[in-house]
């Protein structure tokens, strides 16, 4: 998912979890179906993270080949084509997008994460109602 479309699905998220006296209920009943929402998008992106962090792995062998190999310098030292590995445009931004897609799949962790927790703060919110109520 490209920056863009994660930056509006956690402002979305932002709004899907704002509580307040009036929507409790409404927010308990749609907990489980965020959940769900929010487990599937997490589970496509961590799939693309894997294909992601495969393509680098392959990237990684195919320019260490060909600077070990095939480059017009002869690169002997092991860290000498790591050298160049890093500094080859392509590879840093396999790099880049290997970054980008695992910031988003730990920010989807804590999403879920905090929808758990959600459900724990409406019963914490009931509960205290109660007690205001009848004193117990």
């Amino acid at each position: 998912m490209d920056n863009k479309k994660f930056r509006a699905l956690m402002t979305q998220h932002d709004g899907e979890l704002k509580l307040n006296m009036n929507n409790i209920g409404n927010k308990s009943m749609e907990l489980p179906e965020l959940h769900n929402k929010y487990l599937d998008i997490y589970f496509i992106e961590l799939k693309e993270l894997k294909k992601v962090f495969r393509e680098r792995s392959e990237l990684y062998g195919d320019k260490y080949k060909h600077y070990k190999y095939f480059d017009d310098h002869k690169w002997d030292k092991k860290t000498e084509i790591e050298t160049q590995i890093l500094n080859d445009s392509a590879y840093l931004a396999k790099l880049k997008e290997c970054d980008e897609l695992e910031l988003q799949v730990k920010q989807l962790e804590k999403v879920l994460d905090n929808i758990k927790k959600t459900s724990y703060t409406i019963r914490n919110i009931v509960d205290f109602e109660r007690f205001k109520m009848t004193g117990l």
